[in-house]
């Protein structure tokens, strides 16, 4: 039977910077702290782990290494959140495409809806979908002109636009977006792309027409295990009624 290794004080810190990140990021979602101080959180874990390190001699080959053999650790336990930095239009198919009920857009940008190709691979996958049951849409009352001349049209020339309810445009007050699906075919597992709207998790561009277009930069996948996907519903419930 293979001995169980206690860590090393070096890498008990890395653990440290790692939940200690988590723990804020999950904390800001709530709304329990603002984002800067997350930032700020995390940069300073960080300083005084390298500070540490330095007080201790501690080479940077050591340091790598200890990486290294936390990853190795980490290796097959599947964490209840991941973050997604790239190739965010095709995880947002393969979120559409795996859709086991209702498709639940809350609080999310419209914008880049207003690229023919950009709703072929986010939206129009779940609309089409057999296992796809209804789309909802809760959106801020400023986005229902760009949605009625955009992305209400392009609905229309689905197959499946019959299940798609025209959006619920309502005072939002929360400064993140989500997109949530069923996981399974009873609805009772939800799955989530979660991003705040502010920087540096999204980053705004200027269009041809020169209308504004948000890009998210980073998106928290959420697993329908995670206690963080039961918040959320609850956001999702409490405009949705």
């Amino acid at each position: 039977m293979a001995r169980l290794r206690i860590l090393s004080s070096g890498e008990w810190d890395l653990l440290a910077v790692v939940t200690a990140s988590i723990i804020g990021i999950i904390a800001h979602v709530l709304e329990l702290i603002p984002e800067g101080y997350v930032i700020s959180l995390i940069l300073l874990l960080l300083a005084l782990h390298a500070l540490h390190e330095i007080g201790h001699d501690m080479k940077f080959d050591e340091a790598n290494e200890a990486l290294l053999s936390m990853e190795r650790r980490l290796t097959g336990i599947e964490p209840e959140v991941k973050v997604i930095t790239g190739d965010h239009f095709k995880h947002g198919e393969d979120l559409a495409r795996r859709n086991r009920g209702t498709f639940v857009w809350f609080n999310t940008p419209m914008t880049v809806m207003r690229s023919q190709e950009v709703f072929d691979l986010m939206l129009k996958p779940a609309i089409e979908s057999e296992s796809t049951r209804r789309v909802e849409f809760i959106l801020k009352p400023e986005q229902k002109e760009f949605f009625d001349s955009f992305v209400w049209p392009k609905v229309q020339r689905c197959r499946g636009k019959e299940k798609v309810a025209y959006p619920k445009f309502v005072p939002i007050k929360e400064n993140f977006a989500f997109k949530m699906i069923d996981a399974s075919e009873g609805g009772d597992a939800k799955e989530f792309h979660l991003t705040f709207l502010d920087a540096p998790f999204t980053i705004t561009r200027e269009a041809e027409d020169g209308s504004r277009v948000v890009h998210p930069k980073i998106i928290f996948h959420v697993l329908p295990k995670s206690e963080l996907s039961k918040e959320l519903k609850e956001v999702y419930l409490k405009y949705a009624t």
